[in-house]
């Protein structure tokens, strides 16, 4: 059987070389990279020693980012418990007394109140600082329960605030009787200041007692 004229030869592109028989055919290796398969194997277990690294540092980070969004704060009090509703309750009563205490109208009577209810063991002065201390420290304590989002320290200079108006409306008043002093001033704000934190004992006791 005769030879096809269309053969294969003759769709060669002109100029191109005829592949020999012995000669290699062209390389389907990509550029830039090795050919050598014995290095490609030498450097996997490097690149998976790698990848194994960066693994391990994303859990790290990622357990780190879970553990500070799930831990709470030290010191948290829900300001709708039934706790804070009782010191918001008793708050205004407690103001009260403190407004009656420093505008009594008789300073002989408030003497010989402190007499009768200061601690035996001390002397007049004794015990008008201490009643002074006490006089402040429950509502401190209450404000401070009742509105536990307000920062503490506010309460504090609340209380000295309190003190000096108190002290402010004895000295305008002489008709009161009473004695306006600056000692008491800061007595006052300090026994608030107590107050203030005996309630964050408080809520801190109740807050891990929960837990």
């Amino acid at each position: 059987m005769s030879q096809s004229p269309l053969s294969s030869s003759k769709f060669a592109s002109p100029g191109a070389p005829e592949a020999s028989p012995g000669t290699p055919g062209p390389s389907l290796t990509a550029p830039g990279t090795s050919p050598n398969p014995s290095m490609s194997a030498q450097d996997a277990p490097a690149s998976a020693q790698n990848a194994a690294q960066a693994l391990q540092i994303d859990n790290k980070k990622s357990t780190s980012t879970r553990a500070k969004t799930t831990i709470p704060s030290r010191l948290t009090w829900d300001d709708q418990g039934a706790m804070s509703r009782l010191a918001r309750f008793l708050t205004p009563p407690m103001l009260l007394a403190v407004i009656v205490a420093v505008t009594w109208p008789s300073g002989a009577q408030v003497a010989e109140l402190k007499e009768n209810v200061g601690p035996w063991f001390l002397n007049a002065i004794g015990k008008d600082v201490v009643l002074n201390l006490i006089m402040l420290l429950p509502l401190g304590c209450l404000v401070m329960g009742g509105w536990p989002k307000v920062s503490p320290w506010k309460w504090c200079l609340g209380g000295f605030t309190l003190g000096a108006l108190a002290e402010t409306i004895q000295w305008l008043f002489p008709a009161l009787h009473r004695r306006a002093l600056i000692d008491n001033v800061f007595q006052n704000g300090i026994g608030a200041c107590l107050g203030v934190g005996l309630a964050l004992v408080i809520m801190w006791a109740l807050q891990r007692k929960s837990r």
